[in-house]
């Protein structure tokens, strides 16, 4: 019963929620990466090792 829903869920064409999901995910990782290698000048992101 469960594999039948699921085949008919993955079937359907992708709904605008799934784009929705997919270009929030997407500048989610983006904004890691930047933040990363360019992270802001705010005390979260100071390095605790620095004096």
């Amino acid at each position: 019963m469960a594999l039948r829903a699921e085949n008919r869920l993955e079937s359907k064409q992708m709904c605008i929620n799934d784009y929705v999901a997919m270009t929030i995910l997407a500048i989610l990782a983006v904004a890691f990466f930047a933040f990363t290698n360019y992270p802001p000048e705010l005390g979260i992101f100071s390095d605790p090792t620095a004096d």
